[in-house]
């Protein structure tokens, strides 16, 4: 179901440039996105500042089934070779831009952020310098109900349960579900860092380790968080909020400026709640214009 055997490179210029870049990386920045006006201008105001620091290497991660090899490779793009869907493409071109990530670069963590987040490279780095290298997760924690109403979707949810029981050890799926299994505690797909150990296991795992492939049917963060927790102990992850701001109708420029915590601003609830995502756009360009001085 999901493939990474072939990789083609844009221009041979760049194949040479990537196959013989030594420089170490704090971070290989990994942006999930895709094509619309809205979600082209989000990824425009990205490539104002993504690729500014070198300390950070950053990539926008399409698909796109029409290329001729499992992962194309651009200047600035990893194209996984499939449909442009939430499910289970988000999943799949995430899994292609670390393989990427770990074929031909050194780092020490991987960032995946969505496409109308801000991500305030400064500040990641000044937090990250104060974590682990080694086994470490990083996300703003997110829920999913586990029960439905409707018969159907209720049945598919207890069998989910048995899938997840059967491949995430004990510890794991006791501390992750809560309220008596009515609740899905997960790593939220709006923006989570994961160190480098990590993310190479998480490709070995999905070479070696049999999944079922229900699992790559959930959303993105719900399927990510399942196959990390295969490997990874409930207790190594960071959840927390502290990082994160979520910006409604304007920005608070003094939280902005002043909260050194904060390195990850989300701009997603007032555009989709108005049907409306030049709010969203006006509030990243904002937000990149203080963190970034463009």
């Amino acid at each position: 179901m999901f493939s990474f055997d072939t990789i083609e490179f844009d221009t041979p210029e760049l194949k040479e440039e990537i196959e013989n870049d030594k420089h170490h990386y704090v971070a290989i920045c990994l942006i999930i996105a895709s094509h619309s006006t809205d979600y082209d201008k989000m990824a425009a105001l990205w490539r104002s500042y993504m690729n500014s620091d070198t300390r950070i290497k950053s990539y926008l991660l399409y698909c796109n089934p029409n290329i001729s090899s499992d992962i194309l490779i651009t200047n600035d793009e990893i194209i996984y070779k499939h449909e442009e869907n939430y499910v289970p493409g988000i999943l799949f071109k995430t899994l292609a831009g670390i393989h990427v990530a770990n074929t031909y670069f050194s780092y020490d963590y991987i960032i995946r952020p969505n496409v109308s987040s801000v991500f305030y490279f400064n500040r990641v780095i000044d937090f990250l310098n104060n974590q682990s290298k080694i086994n470490f997760v990083y996300a703003p924690p997110a829920y999913t109900n586990m029960i439905s109403d409707d018969i159907n979707t209720d049945t598919q949810k207890k069998m989910l349960i048995k899938t997840i029981q059967q491949i995430v050890p004990p510890d794991n799926y006791d501390k992750q579900f809560l309220l008596y299994k009515r609740t899905y505690k997960h790593a939220h797909g709006s923006g989570y860092i994961l160190s480098y150990d990590v993310a190479l296991k998480l490709i070995e795992n999905m070479k070696s380790v049999k999944i079922d492939e229900s699992i790559f049917m959930e959303i993105d963060d719900f399927a990510i968080s399942i196959l990390l927790n295969i490997f990874i102990k409930y207790s190594d992850m960071l959840y927390t909020d502290k990082h994160i701001y979520v910006a409604f109708k304007t920005n608070n420029l003094d939280e902005i400026k002043h909260n050194k915590y904060l390195f990850h601003f989300r701009n997603q609830h007032v555009g989709l709640g108005y049907k409306n995502r030049d709010i969203d756009i006006s509030l990243m360009r904002e937000q990149i214009q203080l963190s970034y001085n463009i």
